[in-house]
């Protein structure tokens, strides 16, 4: 028995080592399921662009995004709309969604606004308001959300509006989809 401990130990030690020689040399250490028991309190980490550290997103991963319009071609770019949740209510706040990408990467640079407008027509609803970029980490491209629009309390159907600028493209493009609420 007490070599099972001194194993196990060493065996920990050894995972630690690995885990601090990865963090200082810029590595990632990539934990396999059966270590992962013995470290649940262990963030894998993405560097991000500026060279700091920030731990994976969770943020992205808690969004349950449903995407509406799939891979719309502007030019070079491919733009993914949608919205977090699937059941909406009137008087309750909807969160729009935008993935863009240009090739296999993220597109971060671009602006995003969005409105809800009447189904039919272009009656504004809900004024324009600026997106927030969602990084995108090693597994995940970077998502424009975090941006709540209140449902008027008298709306069932009813359009999201996504003017998007893009980098080096001089029009803006508008986008939309449609929702209901339940």
């Amino acid at each position: 028995m007490k070599s099972f401990s001194f194993v196990r130990n060493l065996a920990i030690v050894a995972v630690l080592a690995g885990l601090f020689s990865a963090g200082c040399s810029g590595e990632k250490k990539v934990i396999k399921e059966d270590e992962a028991a013995d470290q649940s309190d262990v963030h894998q980490q993405a560097p991000k662009e500026d060279g700091a550290e920030s731990a994976h997103n969770e943020e992205l991963d808690s969004l349950d995004l449903h995407w509406v319009k799939l891979d719309e071609q502007v030019g070079d770019f491919r733009i993914t709309l949608g919205h977090r949740g699937n059941h909406f209510h009137a008087g309750e706040p909807i969160e729009p969604a935008a993935l863009i990408r240009k090739g296999d990467a993220s597109v971060t640079d671009a602006v995003v606004n969005v409105a809800l407008l009447a189904a039919e027509g272009e009656q504004v609803l809900v004024e324009d308001v600026a997106s927030e970029m969602i990084p995108a980490t090693e597994t995940d491209h970077a998502v424009f959300a975090k941006t709540t629009l209140a449902i008027p309390a008298d709306t069932k159907k009813f359009r999201i509006r996504f003017r998007i600028k893009l980098p080096d493209v001089e029009e803006e493009k508008t986008l939309t989809i449609d929702v209901e609420s339940h």
